[in-house]
């Protein structure tokens, strides 16, 4: 669907990059999940039809490019009139030629942010909707702009969001290197910075005299927003509206044109709020908080300061059992007013209570308190200077338009093929070598006791899911080896219940097994990583005689009682 989209509305050029994308997206897929047969076959189907599209994309049209020849075809000749629209645009923006030749063998000057923002140079916002439309048209204007001189005063970027589950994961940017771009862009780097809705609102660039969209707003607040991008004096916001949606849109401007009018006679005509309006008016009651206290710079008021707290939240390291929404408590004073306070996710660095001022409405306490929490997440290094969370997880930084550009010797395998691999050492602890139990010869059993030593509190219990004690139940896991183990500590593991102190002790020295009894324990091994937890992928294959790796047998345990009154009697039935 997204190939199509990009087929459609952007031409065969994009759709022959992005399909280049997904396949190595799905050929990544296809190493962690091909064992499942069912996966593979789908897999196999989806990566068909997109080499499909690229072959059909190269036949028809595409071929003709890679002839490299100067009087050939044009690369806008492959893409819709909806592009060509857009660089018509950026066109107009062209430095004249004696700029150009007067600037020409001179030393680059740094001009100052004044100098620079009372300047006439292009400084535009391209908004698009999806994410891969501004990965794609980034590609295509600087593909366009190695191509012709006339497009080389062009520098782009693009800045996408953040998607929950994205098909592309790679091209996901952390928010680290999001506000580097926007920062670049910020200091004239680049001059057109292709964008999703991430940088509606939130973001002021005050020399910013183009706002483009390149898809129609889908309501009235992303209208609005965007628009709003254009601060510069003089500056333009263009649509670029297709031929099949001109009507449907025209209606939806009439009401957008309808709506802004409301809003600025109630603007015109507004008095002071009385109690009853207090939520509309939120950002009068208390100022907000700058981290650079600088006209045009980011901040945080009452009214967006929810949102900043949810997101932060949402950017925790996380697992599949982590919850990651804030608490918040709201008490009523004496007076009839109200306070709230806000407890931040286990896993964040703030561990205490934050409390906001004292407001006369409910809504009003619990964003005075996420601005305050605002604020004592900047100070304490968990929001950058343009209040963006920094991220926690893996802070790798892939954008797959670096694999497009990146610069491959002849010969050599491209980013993202088969033939192009990474390889890690995988070493096994000496103790754990050759350690695999031998029938009538002694060996040990360990057991891997576990006890909830922490248990999660009720209020971080969010959903009432029942507390399990692992130090409860009479069964567990042990391990058997031929060779002692050396002595370890104990060490924690976190689960949905909470802390949990691991063991691992040994129960009998000397055990002798019959080869029935060592094979069988064997088949439950094996059983448990390929049936039960599904770790058995192609081409693994279960080695039990193989030296150098760790050969040792999970076994499973039942001391008829409890931990606390287990004895050392194993039973073997």
């Amino acid at each position: 669907m997204e190939t199509s989209y990009i087929l459609q509305h952007l031409g065969a050029w994009c759709a022959d990059k992005v399909a280049l994308l997904f396949i190595r997206d799905l050929e990544k897929l296809m190493c962690r999940y091909g064992y499942i047969e069912r996966n593979k076959m789908f897999l196999q189907f989806t990566l068909t039809v997109l080499r499909a599209v690229r072959k059909l994309c190269y036949d028809i049209c595409l071929k003709r490019l890679s002839s490299h020849d100067a009087d050939g075809p044009s690369l806008l000749e492959f893409t819709t009139p909806k592009v060509k629209r857009l660089v018509e645009v950026l066109l107009q923006y062209k430095p004249a030629a004696d700029e150009v030749e007067r600037g020409a063998g001179l030393p680059v000057v740094k001009l100052s942010r004044r100098e620079r923002e009372n300047s006439s140079a292009l400084c535009g916002i391209v908004f698009v909707e999806h994410r891969t439309t501004a990965l794609i048209l980034n590609a295509f204007v600087k593909e366009l702009k190695a191509r012709e001189t006339a497009f080389s005063f062009l520098k782009t970027d693009y800045v996408v969001g953040h998607g929950c589950r994205s098909n592309n994961n790679d091209s996901v940017m952390v928010h680290r290197q999001q506000a580097d771009i926007i920062k670049r862009f910020r200091d004239f780097d680049s001059n057109i910075l292709f964008a999703t809705s991430v940088i509606e609102e939130g973001i002021d660039i005050p020399h910013c005299n183009l706002v483009m969209r390149f898809d129609p707003p889908k309501e009235y607040r992303s209208y609005v927003q965007s628009r709003g991008r254009a601060r510069k004096n003089e500056a333009r916001y263009v649509l670029l509206i297709s031929e099949e949606d001109r009507d449907k849109f025209r209606e939806d401007l009439t009401n957008y044109k309808e709506i802004e009018e409301v809003l600025l006679d109630r603007c015109r005509d507004r008095s002071s709020p009385d109690e009853e309006d207090l939520d509309t008016y939120a950002d009068d009651l208390l100022p907000p908080y700058m981290p650079v206290k600088e006209d045009g710079r980011a901040r945080v008021t009452m009214s967006s300061a929810i949102s900043l707290v949810n997101r932060y939240c949402a950017r925790l390291p996380s697992d599949a059992f982590t919850h990651l929404t804030p608490l918040w408590k709201l008490c009523k004073l004496e007076d009839g007013q109200f306070q709230c306070s806000l407890r931040l996710p286990i896993n964040s660095p703030i561990k205490y209570r934050i409390e906001g001022e004292i407001m006369p409405r409910k809504k009003l306490a619990k964003m005075a308190a996420a601005l305050k929490t605002c604020e004592i997440l900047h100070k304490a290094g968990e929001l950058d200077s343009h209040l963006l969370p920094v991220g926690k997880e893996a802070m790798k930084w892939e954008l797959e338009e670096d694999s497009l550009y990146e610069e491959v010797p002849d010969g050599a395998p491209r980013p993202g093929t088969t033939k192009r691999r990474q390889h890690y050492y995988k070493q096994v602890a000496n103790s754990l070598k050759g350690c695999y139990p031998t029938p009538e010869k002694p060996c040990f059993l360990y057991i891997i006791s576990m006890e909830l030593s922490r248990p999660i509190t009720e209020e971080q219990n969010t959903r009432g899911r029942e507390i399990y004690h692992p130090e409860e139940t009479s069964q567990c896991f042990g391990l058997l080896t031929a060779a002692e183990l050396p002595q370890l500590p104990v060490f924690p593991v976190y689960t949905r219940s909470g802390e949990v102190s691991i063991s691992v002790d040994l129960v009998v020295a000397h055990l002798t097994l019959t080869e029935k009894q060592r094979d069988t324990l064997s088949f439950f091994h094996y059983f448990t990583f390929s049936s039960v937890l599904r770790l058995d992928k192609t081409p693994m294959v279960y080695d039990r005689a193989t030296e150098n790796t760790a050969n040792y047998i999970i076994v499973p345990l039942d001391f008829g009682r409890s931990i606390p009154d287990r004895s050392r009697e194993v039973r073997s039935d």
